[in-house]
């Protein structure tokens, strides 16, 4: 899964952790532990854009990885998924 991944962003909790792949790989008991929840299934949402991997959902980290909105827009230019305040 990680063989053309550049860097991954790994959202646990209230922190995010960056790997930069290109520097060299953690090992990989230290990858699992990042990729996989406590049911040793892999953690959602995870996604992929080019060659970077996204892990959990951080929206700040979602913003700056994806800066163009992944979702279509409804029908007035408003975003479909709405958040509450």
């Amino acid at each position: 899964m990680l063989a053309d991944v550049d860097e991954m962003y790994v959202a646990k909790g209230k922190r995010v952790v960056h790997v930069d792949l290109r520097s060299g790989r953690p090992p990989r008991n230290d990858l699992l532990e990042l990729l996989l929840g406590p049911t040793g299934n892999l953690r959602a949402p995870t996604l992929r854009r080019g060659r970077t991997l996204l892990v959990g959902f951080e929206e700040a980290t979602y913003k700056k990885v994806l800066p163009e909105p992944i979702l279509p827009r409804g029908r007035h230019g408003m975003d479909l998924v709405r958040t509450h305040s």
